[in-house]
């Protein structure tokens, strides 16, 4: 613990300064001036605070992109040992016993290095660092690599892949991969292979083409499983719109956990004649868990072409579906399912009707999160009692969009009964302007509902209740769910719905405050009906 006064000058608790510090931790996606300005930050409070000093030197050693400054500090601490011929340096003798023991205490700080284009200086900076300290690796606590291709090449100095691959590398992202450049990032993923180093998750980020081929080779690790995510992909020159070469080549890597692909590029028609083409040819992911695609065209035909034994969790995002009951059926397939997802972000909303929902729901044993969002809801009150009744370990259910059924409030009495015990977070299509009319009991009975959020789509305009009527919603709500804030669905805080939402949870919050809740009392919504 640091102490709480030194002579004259006060600290704060520690666990206090460290939450401050962290503050100043600076990414890899920060400018050039944040950069500077939070380790000169950093830099400061390590020479004015003797006891705060391990924590920011900890911070400002966290994540790097050189070790110029490692090579500066050995050259000032040895002295004459020290041996300059150009820009070649070298030591006359090993490190002094406390010099090294700095220097490996300052490598082991790092947990983030990124890789860019070094001039020919910096490396002969990793040369000169890795001679004096006769360690490999370097970084003994190294967690991430991060390649950073934008407007150049993979750094030059390909000696410093040894050192950097034999630790244990948790997760390596390649940042803005164009085409021309696959070589270099397959050349490093070999030697991290080489060192055997567990990599448990590759990132593809920023307008990409990569092959599909090689995102597949990028997947194969040392460790047990692994999560691919390849964001704003550009689909290859060699496959214009053929996704399913993409599912072709990764379903080849043994030991895929988690895939996530953000699709920039069309789906055309060429797609689902190559699919037929393939006929009953299935994409076999065995040990894929999740599974998350954001894709601008249908996807339709390709999802029953999956094969997934171990799915645990399904997320489709998609501008476009051609048939809504196609991907539901395709969901059936899933048994292990437990997360399911579907958003459609198109302005054309699908119906979404019992006869397609209610099936899935009864096949999927292991559901407990549902989410379908941009639909046409035509479920009744009854089907929403049935997917509750059918899957009592429901923890998430959200049914959202334009031109939906409005259900009526009444269910919600069904809701807060034991059908829903588990419940945790509820978003349906109701109908909030007829609550100056809804019946209420004198008596409300025992509540068991572990609801913990209410939330209501605010991407519509929600009614305009007389203050009368907001109270008797927001009290009705409290009664029923007396653990659950009310929240907006989306995080727009430009939504046509979400001032409606932010001020039944301040009348919530305010009444929460001021009227215990008793579970016997005598409720006040009855009151002038």
């Amino acid at each position: 613990m640091l102490p709480t006064h030194d002579g004259t000058r006060t600290f704060l608790n520690f666990d206090i300064w460290t939450e401050i510090i962290r503050k100043f931790r600076w990414g890899w996606l920060d400018d050039q001036s944040t950069r500077k300005s939070k380790r000169a930050t950093l830099r400061t409070i390590s020479l004015l605070s003797r006891q705060l000093a391990p924590l920011s030197q900890s911070e400002l050693w966290r994540t790097v992109s050189d070790v110029k400054d490692v090579a500066r500090f050995i050259v000032e601490a040895e002295g004459s040992n020290v041996v300059s011929n150009t820009s070649v340096k070298f030591l006359r003798q090993p490190l002094d016993s406390k010099c090294e023991a700095q220097v490996l205490r300052i490598l082991s700080y790092t947990r983030t290095l990124i890789c860019l284009v070094s001039t020919a200086e910096e490396d002969l900076d990793w040369e000169f660092v890795l001679m004096a300290t006769g360690r490999s690796p370097l970084f003994c606590n190294l967690e991430t690599i991060i390649v950073d291709f934008h407007g150049s090449n993979l750094h030059s100095g390909r000696s410093i892949f040894p050192v950097i691959a034999s630790s244990p590398i948790k997760r390596v992202i390649y940042h803005s991969l164009p085409a021309e450049n696959e070589n270099s990032a397959l050349l490093l993923h070999s030697n991290l292979r080489m060192h055997n180093a567990p990599v448990t998750s590759v990132v593809v980020y920023g307008g990409c083409h990569i092959s599909p081929g090689s995102a597949s080779r990028l997947s194969y690790t040392s460790a047990s499983g692994i999560s691919l995510n390849i964001n704003s992909l550009h689909l290859h020159p060699s496959a214009p719109g053929n996704v399913a070469l993409w599912y072709l080549a990764l379903s080849s890597s043994p030991n895929l956990t988690h895939l996530r692909l953000v699709m920039r590029t069309l789906i055309s028609s060429e797609t689902l004649q190559n699919v037929h083409q393939l006929g009953d040819e299935t994409f076999r992911f065995t040990k894929l868990q999740r599974l998350e695609i954001h894709a601008s065209g249908q996807h339709d035909d390709l999802l029953s072409s999956l094969d997934c034994p171990s799915l645990v969790a399904i997320s489709l995002r998609l501008r476009s579906i051609h048939s809504l009951s196609t991907i539901l059926k395709s969901m059936a397939q899933f048994k292990r399912i437990e997360q399911l997802s579907i958003i459609t972000m198109s302005g054309d909303h699908l119906e979404l009707r019992s006869e397609d929902l209610l099936p899935v729901v009864n096949s999927l044993n292991s559901l407990r999160d549902l989410e379908l969002r941009g639909v046409k809801s035509r479920l009744a009150e009854g089907d929403v009692i049935e997917i509750l009744t059918t899957r009592t370990s429901m923890r998430t259910l959200i049914v959202s969009g334009s031109e939906s059924t409005l259900l009526p409030l009444s269910l919600l009495f069904s809701i807060a009964e034991p059908l829903s015990r588990q419940l945790e977070l509820l978003c349906l299509p109701f109908d909030f302007s007829k609550i100056s009319s809804l019946q209420t009991p004198p008596v409300w009975p025992e509540i068991t509902t572990t609801l913990k959020r209410f939330t209501i789509w605010d991407g519509a305009q929600l009614p305009d209740l007389m203050m009368r009527e907001q109270l008797k919603l927001t009290e009705l709500l409290r009664r029923l769910f007396p653990h659950a804030r009310i929240n907006p669905l989306t995080d727009n805080p430009k939504t046509v719905g979400r001032k409606f939402v932010e001020d039944l949870e301040e009348l919530r919050r305010y009444i929460s405050h001021s009227v215990p809740h008793t579970n016997a009392s005598r409720s006040t919504l009855g009151e002038g009906n």
